[in-house]
């Protein structure tokens, strides 16, 4: 989504056009060496295991995943999907439209959509009584602040058909499109950029 901070772990796929064993050989060997490359200059790795060295298939293989994820959404399809439909292209010349079309298209799945928003409400913030913070001297910024605006945000988006990458576009874009008030996507954008920079602040001071 182009929101990385200074501390943050590795998630990275690779996708090329050719389903051939060659092919499959060498950008195997190309991913094996760019993680390790990345993990050397201070970019641990997943602990989801959401990189290339797992993740590296050609175009039809993606293309069949992204669907069997919109038509079958159990529950680790919603994390792949929510992980996925937010990569953006970091390098290469290749089509992505086959599975940018798939993505596109899920805006009309409406079971899809319904199970997606749930996943982003599990990482609501711990709420008391008198809608007070049970203990906001341990609160998880990133879990319980920013996850549910960017989970919430990710839906409304796909909702609206828009592929922009980053969670103040994609409120910009679901008030644009009826889906969320002009005043909610405002709110919602300035409570994401205060809690990004607390966020940062503490990385910044660690």
């Amino acid at each position: 989504r182009m929101e990385q901070t200074l501390i943050t772990d590795q998630d990275n796929a690779l996708v090329f056009a050719e389903p051939s064993a060659q092919a499959r050989a060498y950008f195997t060997a190309l991913a094996a060496h760019v993680v390790e490359a990345l993990m050397s200059a201070g970019f641990p790795a997943c602990p989801g295991g959401y990189m290339a060295t797992r993740w590296c298939d050609p175009m039809s293989t993606w293309r069949e995943r992204f669907l069997d994820w919109v038509h079958e959404p159990t529950g680790p399809a919603l994390l792949d999907a929510a992980t996925f439909f937010d990569g953006r292209r970091a390098a290469g010349a290749l089509d992505l439209s086959p599975i940018d079309d798939v993505v596109v298209a899920a805006r009309g799945q409406d079971a899809f959509l319904a199970l997606l928003a749930n996943e982003a409400l599990r990482f609501t913030p711990p709420i008391g009584a008198f809608g007070h913070l049970r203990d906001a001297r341990h609160l998880d910024i990133k879990r319980h602040g920013l996850t549910p605006i960017v989970g919430l945000a990710r839906v409304l988006s796909i909702a609206a058909g828009a592929r922009v990458p980053s969670t103040t576009e994609r409120l910009a874009a679901a008030a644009r499109a009826g889906l969320l008030s002009d005043d909610g996507a405002v709110t919602l954008g300035e409570a994401y950029r205060f809690l990004l920079s607390l966020r940062l602040r503490a990385q910044l001071e660690a």
